[in-house]
């Protein structure tokens, strides 16, 4: 077996955090978490991981703009970044929103454990 996967979960909700950090921690993943935008930036900084689930109603700026910061802190670093955004919000609009700043995927709230396995294998294969 490999080295673990690298998570960093950033989202105002212990229970969302704690959930989420479940099902991860099932597959063997090395999993942070950050609880506000700037928290997150931090994290991202000294983890550097390769998965980021992002909520979007993440404190202010938010998500979506937290989202865009990662990518260009990803770049900077010359690191790949995956960012999948979770929320309860499931628009067309929220989902085109999270693309255009930087997200790989989107997953919706409550978090399905089968859904979220399966968006991580499409760009982890082997992981789950």
């Amino acid at each position: 077996m490999g080295r673990p996967l690298k998570i960093l979960i950033a989202d105002d909700e212990d229970d969302h955090i704690t959930i989420l950090g479940l099902y991860l921690k099932n597959i063997g993943a090395d999993v942070e978490s950050a609880r506000d935008p700037e928290d997150c930036l931090r994290m991202f900084e000294f983890h550097r991981p390769e998965l980021v689930f992002l909520d979007v109603d993440l404190g202010f700026p938010g998500g979506f703009v937290t989202a865009g910061k990662i990518r260009a802190k990803a770049a900077e670093f010359g690191q790949p970044v995956r960012i999948f955004m979770y929320t309860a919000r499931k628009t067309a609009d929220d989902v085109e929103r999270a693309r255009k700043m930087g997200a790989d995927d989107y997953i919706v709230k409550p978090v399905d454990r089968d859904v979220l396995y399966a968006k991580i294998r499409k760009f982890f294969p082997g992981i789950v």
